[in-house]
């Protein structure tokens, strides 16, 4: 089990904040993680694929070019889905506490 994610000089990817997040949750899940190059071949073997985006925190991908890669149930995703709610709610309480604070 490892979390590959394509470097922004190598694939063309943005080093977005939600990206920076998963990554930091995986390494705080346990999970091993890389940056690197992915080609498409290496991501038809994939057990799970997933994008990271501001709207869409993180989304499952089934078909790459017409061929299903992921079926069935995603472990890494759910296990880092449910992780990423949890940092996102502890921010905004956080965020929340220093506004009030601040007033």
């Amino acid at each position: 089990m490892k979390v590959c994610m394509g470097g922004e000089s190598l694939d063309g990817a943005p080093l977005g904040i939600t990206r920076k997040t998963v990554l930091e949750l995986a390494h705080k899940q346990g999970i091993p993680s890389v940056e690197r190059s992915i080609n498409p071949a290496e991501l038809m073997r994939a057990e799970e694929v997933f994008l990271t985006g501001s709207g869409a925190r993180m989304a499952a991908v089934a078909q790459l070019d017409g061929v299903m890669i992921s079926i069935g149930e995603r472990p890494i995703l759910a296990r880092l889905d449910g992780a990423f709610v949890v940092f996102t709610r502890s921010e905004a309480l956080r965020n929340s506490a220093q506004s009030v604070a601040a007033a």
